[in-house]
């Protein structure tokens, strides 16, 4: 049985690596991260279309904006060689695909021959 919170046995974990780099000193700093599920933005809408543009699963996970943000303000990084809050680059990449992945898109179209392996 499998633990709250936690994937059956079998389905593994994925793991995810966001790099973030410090404005202000250079500073990158790396952190790994295990996900379960991971939540994509297809395609955005275009003011004015009448349908949403299409895209793959692998348009989804490779599009800048799900790889990348810039934290500023509100959110700005706690870098440990500045020793203050600063605005930041900070990146993820995919270092290792659970067994099976959940994938939850927002709005968007995406093609279902893409979903089928």
């Amino acid at each position: 049985e499998a633990e709250m919170g936690r994937p059956p046995a079998g389905w593994g974990e994925g793991l995810l690596c966001h790099a973030t780099r410090c404005l202000t000193c250079d500073n990158v700093s790396r952190h790994r991260e295990p996900f379960l599920h991971l939540s994509l933005s297809a395609a955005p809408a275009r003011l004015g279309a009448r349908r949403p543009p299409r895209c793959s699963i692998e348009d989804a996970l490779s599009a800048p904006q799900q790889l990348a943000a810039t934290l500023r303000g509100a959110d700005k990084y706690a870098c440990g060689e500045c020793c203050a809050l600063c605005d930041a680059n900070r990146t993820t990449s995919h270092v290792r695909a659970a067994r099976v992945l959940v994938l939850h898109l927002r709005p968007g179209r995406c093609e279902r021959a893409a979903l089928r392996g």
